[in-house]
């Protein structure tokens, strides 16, 4: 596992080069999206910007500042609710492969007008099998014409991929790129670039992922407003959600703790006797 050299405050996977490539290229793709006007010969200068967030910018604060920002665009831009948790998560290991596209189902209900009955996701094979309904071909080659042209200009990203559990069974699912599957099955493509996220512990179940600093300053403020509101019972319940938001997380104790948190002695005093009662 390759690391930075930062001074490690976080547990040791938060420092991990592979996150860091994914959430990069999560980055560097959507940035390009976001900044259309911006002539594309100076993308290379944008993604060595990128490149310093972690810990090499002298406007940012090493590690938090990158995950946080992730975080701000992925979810700000796009609410890819729980992909910093994937990609952050310690009991999920991430590597790039060529994965054959019908190993892959559809994230989300992507798209709209494939019915998958009781299935939560679509499989890239039940797709294909739909295409050969000219009827929906005709709807759908025009539309991804056109996104295709534009997604031609952005470069060529990786799709990000996770393991996920539902019915009983385990397969691959589409967090980014659903488009980009999409024209692979009208390329008629066998395989496709991926950044994929497996659970090395079986559980299905994320653990130890990054917090986003903000969300928890969010929900310490309005804890320190109940508080000077003497709101007891209101700061009691949401001290006791913060803990629950905060979890296993030790990336997310440690921000609480040295950011998230702050105000008057006793507000915090208080704070802590509440959030350490068992």
């Amino acid at each position: 596992m390759a690391v930075s050299t930062t001074k490690k405050v976080y547990p040791e996977h938060i420092y991990d080069l592979t996150r860091r490539q994914v959430a990069g290229d999560y980055l560097r793709r959507e940035l390009r999206k976001y900044l259309g006007r911006l002539d594309p010969s100076q993308w290379p200068k944008m993604d060595q910007d990128i490149k310093c967030w972690f810990d090499h910018s002298p406007y940012l604060y090493p590690v938090r500042d990158f995950w946080n920002g992730f975080w701000g665009i992925a979810m700000g831009f796009k609410l890819k609710i729980g992909l910093l948790d994937f990609i952050s998560a310690e009991n999920v290991t991430w590597q790039k492969e060529k994965l054959p596209v019908d190993q892959l189902y559809f994230g989300g209900s992507w798209p709209s007008f494939h019915p998958i009955g009781k299935e939560k996701y679509a499989s890239a094979i039940a797709v294909a099998k739909l295409y050969r309904q000219q009827d929906i071909l005709a709807k759908e080659r025009p539309l991804a014409a056109a996104y295709q042209k534009f997604r031609q200009q952005l470069g060529d990203f990786p799709i990000i991929v996770t393991e996920k559990k539902w019915n009983n069974k385990v397969g691959l699912v589409v967090y980014d790129g659903n488009g980009r599957l999409n024209q692979a099955i009208l390329d008629g493509k066998q395989k496709i670039a991926a950044w994929v996220g497996r659970f090395n512990d079986r559980t299905f179940r994320l653990a130890n992922f990054w917090v986003p600093t903000p969300l928890l300053m969010e929900l310490t403020v309005r804890a320190r407003s109940f508080w000077q509101q003497k709101k007891e019972a209101a700061f009691r319940k949401l001290i006791a959600s913060i803990k629950i938001v905060v979890g296993d997380s030790q990336s997310g104790f440690y921000e609480l703790r040295q950011r998230a948190l702050w105000g008057p002695p006793e507000f915090i005093r208080d704070f802590w006797a509440i959030y350490n009662q068992k």
